[in-house]
C-alpha cells in the first residue's frame, strides 16, 4: 500500500509555489533502456508527461492540478481533442529539442542536482520547446540547400535557426553555471529577438496592407506569424523569471585580484552576444532584400 501511494505522488505534476522549495518532477521512467528503440520511448514518455503538465499549469487551476493526479487528469482529458493535439505537438518539439541538446549534456537532465522549479519550467517548456522546432527547420533548410536550389530566403532560414540554438545552448550552460551575468545577457538576448519579430509583424502588415494583399489564405498566414511572435514574448516573460534567480550565488572568480568574469564565461558571452546581434543582422539584411515578408519566409 506505501510502495502504492509512493508511486502515485511521484507522477503528481508540482504544486507549491516556491521556487526554492518545490522539487521538479521526476525523469526517471518505468521504460528499460534496451536498445535504441527503448530509449527514444522513454524519451517519448518523458516528453508527453512533461508537455502534460505544461498543458495542466496553463489550463487548470492550481487547486485542480493539486487535489488529482496524473493519471485522474488524462482520464479527464481523455475526449478533449485540443489537448491531444497540444500534447501531440508539444511532445514532438520537446523530445527534438531534447535530441538536439543531448550532445551538449542538455537533453532530459537537470541543469544542476538542485534545479528549481522555474529553472525546469524554462528549460523543458520554452528551451527546449524551442530548439525542436528549430532544429526541424534547420533540417529542411540544409535538405534544401544541399539538393534543390542555394535560395537566399533558405540560406538566411539555416542562419538564424542555427543561432537561434546555439542561443539556447549558451542560455542552459549559464542557467547550469548559475551565471547572473550570462543569464541576464541570454533573457536580454531573447527580448531582443521577440522585439525583432514585433517589427517585423508590424512592418509586414503594413508592408502586405499598402500591396493590397488581404486573401484569406494572407490573413490566416499573418494570424500563424502573430501567434509566433506572442510565444517569444512569453517565452520572454518566463525568461524574465530568473533575473534575480543567482542573486545570492557567489561569483567564483570575484576577488580584489581576479578579473571578475572568467575567461571562458567571456567567451560564451561573445557567443549569446554574437547569436542576438547575427540574427539581426540577418533580419535587416532579409528586409533589404525583400521586404519584411523575406525573413517570415525564411523564419516562418
Amino acid at each position: 500500500m506505501e510502495g502504492e501511494k509512493a508511486e502515485e505522488r511521484k507522477l503528481l505534476p508540482p504544486t507549491s509555489s516556491s521556487c526554492e522549495e518545490e522539487e521538479v518532477p521526476n525523469d526517471d521512467l518505468s521504460i528499460e533502456k534496451e536498445g535504441c528503440w527503448s530509449f527514444c520511448l522513454d524519451d517519448l514518455a518523458w516528453a508527453v508527461r512533461e508537455t502534460h503538465w505544461m498543458v495542466m499549469e496553463y489550463t487548470t487551476s492550481a487547486e485542480y492540478q493539486k487535489n488529482t493526479s496524473y493519471q485522474e487528469q488524462r482520464i479527464d482529458c481523455y475526449y478533449n481533442p485540443l489537448y491531444h493535439a497540444l500534447v501531440i505537438v508539444g511532445a514532438i518539439c520537446l523530445v527534438l529539442g531534447a535530441w538536439i541538446h543531448s550532445p551538449f549534456g542538455q537533453g532530459r537532465e537537470k541543469v544542476r542536482a538542485d534545479e528549481s522549479k522555474v529553472e525546469h519550467e524554462a528549460r523543458t517548456q520554452w528551451i527546449l520547446m524551442t530548439s525542436g522546432p528549430f532544429a526541424i527547420a534547420a533540417f529542411f533548410d540544409a535538405i534544401y540547400l544541399l539538393f534543390y536550389n542555394a535560395d537566399v530566403e533558405i540560406a538566411i532560414g539555416l542562419a538564424v535557426d542555427s543561432s537561434y540554438i546555439l542561443g539556447n545552448v549558451m542560455f542552459l550552460e549559464a542557467m547550469k553555471r548559475q551565471s547572473k551575468p550570462l543569464t541576464r545577457l541570454a533573457i536580454i538576448s531573447n527580448a531582443i529577438f521577440a522585439l525583432g519579430l514585433v517589427m517585423l509583424l508590424i512592418g509586414g502588415i503594413i508592408f502586405a496592407a499598402n500591396k493590397h494583399e488581404s486573401n484569406a489564405w494572407k490573413i490566416f498566414d499573418w494570424f500563424i506569424r502573430a501567434i509566433t511572435v506572442v510565444f517569444f514574448l512569453l517565452a520572454t516573460l518566463i525568461y524574465a523569471q530568473l533575473w534575480h534567480a543567482y542573486d545570492h550565488v557567489e561569483y567564483p572568480n570575484k576577488s580584489p585580484t581576479s578579473c571578475a568574469i572568467s575567461s571562458s564565461d567571456f567567451f560564451m558571452g561573445l557567443l549569446i552576444a554574437g547569436a542576438a546581434l547575427f540574427i539581426w543582422f540577418l533580419f535587416v539584411f532579409a528586409v533589404f532584400l525583400d521586404g519584411p515578408k523575406a525573413i517570415w519566409a525564411a523564419v516562418a
